[in-house]
């Protein structure tokens, strides 16, 4: 076989200059020089294409891949464990908090035969600390607390994807602390409940809380928060430096 028809079996992806050169492939450069971790995944999507990368950084900062024309999702994210790529984003695990998770997303114009598109991250979570106050008197905390809320992770452009959350939260520790790591929330939908055994006693309004101690959830980089819970036997207060809330309890535990 002549070595120039050799070459084109071996090359069937290619196009060449006879070809119509719409239907070829555009090329993606993806600038990560400004990412200032060791790697990211790298996760590419136009809806019904998919591919996924683990990159690591500074080596692999130039990343360049072939991608189909149209537009093309691209979502980097830090670290590369976070969470499920299941093709649609990062998921949040069923029943686990959100991972402390830095994104960074472009939607990018391929229909062209050459593209290019830079990225950084951001911090899109809150590490929300729940301190019991020592006016409790060391009294051993009979409740069990969950963070219900409805984002559970990220689309494939970063945004805040709905679904359902559901986390309970550690017992207090020995220094009378526990925490939550909340994923960026569209809303002051995010609500506490507070259970003795598995029996809901109440809940309060987690989400408007935060909004009227003035958090900002549209900051480019989430800050995270801390509250205290006063707890005595008919009541429990959740408060911050601004304000606070106090729900009872109709029998004596």
């Amino acid at each position: 076989m002549p070595v120039f028809l050799l070459l084109l079996f071996l090359l069937p992806t290619a196009c060449s200059v006879l070809e119509d050169r719409d239907s070829c492939p555009c090329r993606l450069h993806i600038d990560l020089s400004a990412v200032p971790y060791p790697e990211v995944r790298l996760s590419l999507t136009d809806g019904s294409w998919r591919d996924s990368h683990t990159l690591t950084l500074p080596g692999e900062g130039d990343f360049v891949v072939n991608v189909p024309r149209g537009r093309v999702d691209v979502l980097a994210v830090y670290p590369s464990s976070s969470g499920n790529d299941s093709g649609s984003g990062l998921d949040i695990p069923t029943g686990e908090d959100c991972p402390p998770v830095y994104l960074g997303a472009r939607r990018v114009d391929t229909d062209r035969e050459e593209a290019s598109c830079s990225l950084s991250l951001h911090k899109n979570f809150c590490l929300l600390t729940l301190r019991l106050a020592s006016e409790s008197g060391g009294e051993p905390f009979p409740f069990r607390l969950t963070v219900d809320g409805n984002v559970s992770g990220f689309s494939p452009g970063g945004a805040p994807r709905e679904g359902s959350f559901s986390y309970c939260l550690p017992p207090f520790d020995a220094a009378g602390e526990t925490t939550v790591c909340l994923p960026r929330q569209k809303d002051a939908s995010l609500t506490m409940e507070v259970l003795f055994s598995d029996e809901v006693l109440r809940h309060f309004a987690l989400g408007e809380l935060m909004a009227r101690g003035g958090y900002d959830w549209s900051a480019p980089d989430l800050a995270d928060a801390s509250m205290t819970l006063d707890y005595a036997r008919t009541r429990l207060t959740l408060r911050a430096d601004a304000w606070e809330e106090t729900v009872f309890f109709e029998k004596v535990l």
